[in-house]
């Protein structure tokens, strides 16, 4: 202090990282007092390295359609992209925790780590979890924090010695994100997502082994593209509570985020204080790590794209606040008073090339409920599916639901999902989804809707 160091993830509406920023697309203020950005760095500058966590479920579960060995890829695919500088630590989890390697850069101990793990046994979830804040934890200073954990089930066996609440709560304490993929039916979603919620991380779903390099390699580049913001606060009172903003702009639209900043630590002790002996229990803070030379503290900043627009939040040292707040550019007058189909329509609309009748393509969504409205062909382009004019596929009644959306297009050869609907309302194979890697033959529920994704080819049957 005075000197804050800041982390940002900035990522579009498809989940993929914006790139090329500079500094004067951010803004940093405390108590509304603007904050002059002293110098931007990227997470592939050596001098901004990473300590990333990997935490494999290795339960018995893993050894099913060979789960284990296609986490083995995905971990050694992470590896590989990541930095020079940046630090990696390995570890399992079944009946119990195993560290199998301690932070190091050194790729081949790495990539030998994760080739031996095993698998058998319970899932201790909520421990792992607990191992992963505790690991982080030892990070060697200066570091970016991050976790990887993969699961493929629930908390089972009763082997856990800490249960869902105080595992969320150590981890949303720690102030670092979280990128949770669950693996397959069996996964506990709802606890995988309130951890990532908590800790502003990502949760992704992979509905078969074969789905997880690619979702590895997307976090590690996701990784290798924040954001190292360095803050000038000379002047801000430390005494006293405060609250920490930080906006960014990205082509027009302006998006901020508000989370509460202690940095009494940092404040002078008067000298008529007498000294008072703290108590010799360890303390988790977000905003503790100091910034690189002793002389500030550090925070983390999560700004996530949805629908076009950034989504911000951040971890402050209180703990961590959500707040969302927008500021659109024009909409045009077409759209402003959506159009919709009316309600004896029985089915989905397409605004765009039309349906796809005797095309050929390489994957399609077909309407199945409430009736077949036809077949709706998927390309590079994204295609957004919900209830309002502006989407590329408008379907019919809402049920409740008028503004749930979701947006499907193709990533490094695999077809993404991605709910743009902050209330939910999508599922994918019978479970709420957030983001997930699609497979042939899944069933999407939106609304009183049902889609089918479906690869292969497309060609009208005669």
């Amino acid at each position: 202090y005075p000197r804050l160091q800041t982390t940002v993830t900035v990522l579009d509406g498809f989940g993929r990282p914006v790139t090329e920023l500079n500094s004067q697309a951010f803004a940093v203020s405390v108590d509304g007092r603007p904050l002059p950005i002293q110098g931007l760095r990227t997470g592939q500058d050596p001098n901004a390295p990473a300590a990333v966590v990997l935490a494999f479920d290795t339960s018995g579960s893993m050894n099913e359609g060979d789960a284990i060995g296609q986490a083995r890829q995905a971990g050694k695919a992470l590896v590989s992209q990541l930095g020079p500088t940046d630090q990696v630590a390995v570890f399992t989890f079944s009946d119990s925790i195993q560290l199998v390697r301690d932070f190091t850069s050194d790729r081949g101990a790495l990539i030998a780590a994760v080739d031996g793990i095993t698998a058998a046994g319970n899932t201790a979830l909520y421990d792992a979890v607990g191992a992963a804040v505790s690991t982080a934890g030892r990070a060697p200073a200066q570091h970016r924090r991050a976790v990887v954990l993969l699961s493929d089930g629930k908390d089972e066996g009763s082997v856990s010695h800490i249960d869902r609440g105080g595992s969320l709560a150590g981890a949303q304490a720690a102030g670092f994100p979280f990128f949770a993929v669950g693996l397959g039916p069996s996964i506990d979603q709802a606890y995988l997502q309130d951890l990532t919620n908590g800790t502003h991380g990502q949760l992704l779903l992979a509905p078969s082994p074969q789905s997880l390099q690619s979702l590895y390699e997307a976090i590690g580049t996701t990784l290798r593209q924040q954001y190292i913001l360095d803050v000038d606060a000379s002047g801000v009172d430390a005494a006293s509570a405060k609250t920490l903003r930080i906006e960014v702009n990205h082509a027009g639209t302006i998006t901020g985020a508000e989370a509460p900043l202690d940095l009494s630590r940092f404040a002078p002790t008067p000298a008529t204080t007498p000294p008072v002996t703290q108590p010799a229990t360890p303390v988790v803070t977000a905003a503790a790590t100091p910034a690189p030379g002793g002389h500030g503290g550090g925070s983390t900043f999560l700004l996530i794209a949805a629908g076009g627009l950034l989504a911000a939040a951040l971890a402050g040292a209180g703990g961590a606040v959500y707040l969302l707040r927008r500021r659109r550019p024009a909409v045009p007058q077409e759209l402003r008073t959506p159009w919709r189909p009316r309600p004896e329509d029985p089915g989905a609309v397409f605004v765009g090339t039309g349906p796809l009748g005797n095309m050929r393509a390489d994957a399609w969504l077909e309407s199945v409920g409430p009736e077949n409205a036809g077949r709706f062909p998927l390309g590079e382009d994204p295609v957004t599916v919900g209830f309002t004019g502006d989407c590329t596929i408008c379907l019919p009644d809402g049920a409740g639901l008028p503004g749930a959306r979701f947006r499907v297009w193709r990533r490094e050869g695999v077809y993404m999902l991605h709910n743009l609907s902050r209330s939910g309302g999508v599922t994918v194979g019978g479970k709420p989804a957030t983001w997930a890697v699609l497979e042939d033959g899944d069933e999407i529920v939106i609304g009183a809707s049902r889609l089918r994704f479906r690869m292969g080819d497309g060609g009208a049957s005669a």
